[in-house]
């Protein structure tokens, strides 16, 4: 018989959860975004893009903007907000790509990820205040950029 999970342990899978949904709550939204720099249907994008990785989608948005958009303010602007979604890609790459090993008694967590060969990223005991954080900077970004979006005009598209 198993025993009840701890809140030690709960609180890592909470935190990876919701970095992991708001990451898919991101990508959805940056397909939307692309349809509407590209003035076309969001399922033209997604049929184009259903399953592409977010670095390759980040990229594509990055090209798309500064073909569609010849502002230099606002390309400035974009390319803050373009800054943070790469920085937020790449935290999410560690966190979620990495292998979590819990001692039996939840004592402690080891947090891996292979880098290139035969090094390792190894973190015993990552803060889940950094997991927690990474999951509020996602949402946060999100809104950043409907507020950019919409200042834009690119919702009448």
């Amino acid at each position: 018989m198993s025993k009840a999970m701890s809140e030690f342990r709960k609180q890592y899978l909470i935190a990876l959860g919701t970095i992991t949904v708001n990451m898919n709550h991101l990508e959805q939204w940056t397909r939307v975004y692309l349809a509407r720099l590209m003035n076309c249907d969001v399922e033209f994008i997604l049929k184009c893009y259903p399953t592409e990785q977010y670095g390759k989608l980040l990229a594509i948005l990055d090209l798309t903007f500064h073909h569609t958009i010849s502002d230099t303010h606002t390309r400035e602007e974009f390319s803050r907000i373009f800054d943070k979604l790469s920085s937020i890609h790449q935290k999410r790459n560690t966190f979620i790509h990495s292998e979590w090993l819990f001692a039996d008694d939840d004592s402690f967590v080891v947090r891996t990820k292979p880098l290139k060969f035969p090094r390792l990223d190894r973190e015993s005991n990552p803060p889940i205040s950094d997991l927690n954080q990474l999951a509020d900077n996602i949402a946060s970004v999100i809104i950043e950029m409907h507020m950019f979006i919409d200042k834009i005009n690119l919702t009448k598209r």
